[in-house]
């Protein structure tokens, strides 16, 4: 049976039930946790602008549901790329089988670090074994921003504003930030 992704929790929890992958024996796992934990293996991978190719590997043949939780960060490989955000929380059902099981996911997310590049197609991310704190205000926002229905530059803004710190500068250490930031892209 194939893996099965999904974005809403209603969604989910009615696919577990008709997978039997919602019963005894499933285990939920946030994904930090389980990367933390050794449990799975993987990639993320840039998939073209504002979005991020995870490829999961589960070594074993339990029913597993693995958490990407809004907020959660993905550091670069690449120095001078800008680390992401999910952007949307996406659960990824793995139904038990044959192992080893593997879960490929397309998921929305947000650049953190706006005067660094722009994640490219393929890019290589490091699976987070760590959730930024509860209280982080740019995990905040992107929480609160999961349901929005502002379009995706106005919220890839604000993540900027709230990252970078600009909300709490002047507005002539912003303008100074943008000129120096863009004048370096320029250069590059």
């Amino acid at each position: 049976m194939r893996a099965l992704r999904c974005t809403g929790w209603f969604l989910c929890a009615v696919l577990a039930a008709l997978t039997g992958c919602g019963g005894s024996g499933t285990t939920d796992k946030l994904l930090d946790e389980a990367v933390r934990d050794g449990i799975v293996t993987g990639r993320g991978s840039g998939a073209g602008e504002g979005w991020l190719e995870v490829e999961l590997t589960l070594p074993r043949t339990d029913h597993l549901i693995i958490t990407i939780p809004v907020g959660l960060r993905f550091t670069s490989r690449i120095a001078g790329l800008q680390d992401v955000m999910i952007a949307r929380t996406v659960m990824l059902i793995f139904p038990g089988g044959a192992a080893p099981q593997r879960q490929t996911a397309r998921v929305e997310i947000y650049c953190v670090q706006r005067f660094r590049e722009f994640p490219s197609p393929g890019a290589e991310y490091q699976l987070p074994a760590f959730p930024l704190e509860s209280t982080d205000p740019t995990r905040r926002l992107a929480e609160g921003l999961a349901g929005s229905s502002a379009d995706r530059d106005s919220r890839q803004l604000a993540i900027w504003l709230v990252s970078e710190g600009f909300l709490h500068m002047p507005r002539a250490r912003v303008a100074q930030r943008f000129d120096h930031g863009l004048a370096g892209q320029l250069a590059a």
